[in-house]
């Protein structure tokens, strides 16, 4: 039985010796089971977080003002076909950041 995975957030006020998790955890729950390795950037041009997550054969893109509510930004998907001499991977991508 896989679990559901999710993104939660902490921090450590003492260089990591210890790391408190605040309420509202997790701040990202996709419910899927195939969630993993969130990468957290700071997009100085929009004043807000980025994060991408892998979830399965797609990367899906959010944005937060916070790093805990966290809204779709896009998405980024390359279906997996037999490789042959005339075909070649498709890409399909929606990305988006929002202006203010």
């Amino acid at each position: 039985n896989l679990s559901r995975d999710g993104v939660s957030l902490a921090y450590s006020a003492d260089d990591g010796a210890t790391w408190q998790r605040p309420p509202g955890n997790p701040v990202l729950d996709p419910g899927k089971t195939d969630f993993r390795d969130p990468k957290v950037l700071w997009h100085e041009a929009t004043q807000r977080w980025c994060m991408v997550v892998a979830a399965g054969r797609r990367l899906e893109f959010f944005t937060s003002p916070d790093l805990k509510k966290w809204t779709p930004a896009g998405t980024f998907e390359t279906p997996l076909r037999e490789a042959s001499s005339s075909s070649r991977p498709i890409s399909t991508s929606t990305v988006g950041l929002p202006r203010e």
